[in-house]
């Protein structure tokens, strides 16, 4: 690895990689130790400094042919989170091309997740809005920290809050799903949709779209778009696979689950 550091990996404690491997590689062993704990696959410690406002970086291989080379950035389009804020430059894929700026993505959660996949957990989303003291108190399961504890009293569950990407503790920041009743073709059947936004990158829970006319039997549907908002926010847009006709109704609902 060269330009704003310089790591040499035929000297370092890491040389192979099993397919879909990751490599850690830091300034300073101990203190990343001390911030992400032990056990991750540290192979040793790279000299010098990236620039805050982007610069050219390579990766070669043993016989000096470039794996990588590409040039980041601090300002749109690429993504802005990561300058100053804590949050952590990730590639989308493994098969993007770095030299994109639409390539890459913040980390899901502040600091990144060095070695291992980059996902958005529950502990993730209860360490941004309960105190250790709260997580530690297993009386405020049920009240507070808990899946289905509803602290700011807005009748969604702390499970739904983390799936759509709202506040647990802000009653003002409620999932919102609209609905409207779409000609699908323009002058033909009506169909109703609806649209609502998640959270990207989460692990742990799945999150279905459903449709029914008597609110018993319900049928998933799938999203006719899923569009990132760049900030670890998706806006799901979804249409009813059954026509609205005269006398009937349609309901829409989003299912949370958790393992």
């Amino acid at each position: 690895v060269s330009g704003g550091v310089t790591f040499d990996f035929a000297s370092a404690a890491i040389t192979t990689l099993a397919p879909g491997g990751r490599v850690v590689i830091a300034e300073n062993a101990a203190a990343f130790a001390m911030r992400y704990g032990a056990g991750l696959p540290l192979a040793g410690a790279f000299t010098g400094n990236l620039s805050d406002g982007g610069e050219s970086l390579r990766v070669s291989d043993v016989a000096n042919v470039n794996i990588a080379l590409f040039t980041y950035g601090d300002s749109a389009p690429w993504p802005t989170l990561p300058d100053g804020n804590g949050f952590a430059l990730v590639l989308r894929t493994p098969a993007s091309d770095p030299a994109l700026a639409t390539s890459w993505r913040t980390s899901y959660a502040p600091g990144g997740k060095p070695g291992q996949p980059d996902v958005f957990a529950l502990a993730d989303w209860r360490n941004q809005h309960f105190s250790a003291a709260d997580l530690a108190d297993p009386m405020k399961e049920a009240t507070t920290w808990g899946l289905l504890a509803n602290p700011d009293g807005d009748a969604s569950a702390n499970l739904v809050e983390f799936a759509l990407a709202t506040s647990p503790v802000s009653a003002a920041a409620a999932p919102i799903i609209t609905t409207s009743l779409v000609e699908n073709p323009p002058g033909g059947p009506r169909f109703l949709e609806a649209t609502f936004r998640i959270r990207e990158g989460t692990s742990g829970i799945t999150v279905d779209a459903q449709t029914s006319g008597d609110l018993v039997a319900w049928q998933t549907q799938t999203p006719l778009s899923t569009i990132s908002q760049g900030d670890n926010i998706a806006i799901v847009t979804v249409r009813d696979s059954e026509p609205q006709s005269v006398g009937t109704k349609r309901f829409f609902r989003v299912k949370v689950t958790s393992p």
